[in-house]
């Protein structure tokens, strides 16, 4: 099965996690860093659009799909906090997994 809607929930989640972490830099959000959430709101639409096929598609993940959402999340995500990037990217990894294992007793 196609993970297109999955990978585009996967990455407004991460767009929002990247900008929340961006505007938090100094301790607050104020209204300087709405520039930072510019990517999420974009990605809004893409997101939610399909949003009732995802549990299909995870029912369906495959370990070659999960991967692949893996790799394209990686190549996209990128926080200036290295291991607070590495421990969101492990969380999404186990979510996934996570999920694929749930969908196998659906």
């Amino acid at each position: 099965m196609d993970t297109k809607n999955l990978k585009e929930v996967t990455s407004f989640i991460l767009a929002l996690t990247e900008a929340i972490v961006e505007s938090l830099e100094d301790g607050k959000i104020t209204i300087s860093d709405s520039f930072n959430f510019a990517d999420v709101v974009s990605k809004i639409g893409p997101a939610i659009d399909d949003i009732a096929s995802i549990p299909a598609e995870i029912a369906d993940l495959t370990q070659d799909e999960i991967e692949d959402i893996i790799f394209d999340l990686k190549e996209e995500f990128d926080l200036d906090n290295d291991i607070l990037e590495a421990n969101i990217e492990l969380a999404i990894e186990a979510g996934l997994k996570i999920a694929q294992l749930v969908g196998k007793f659906v």
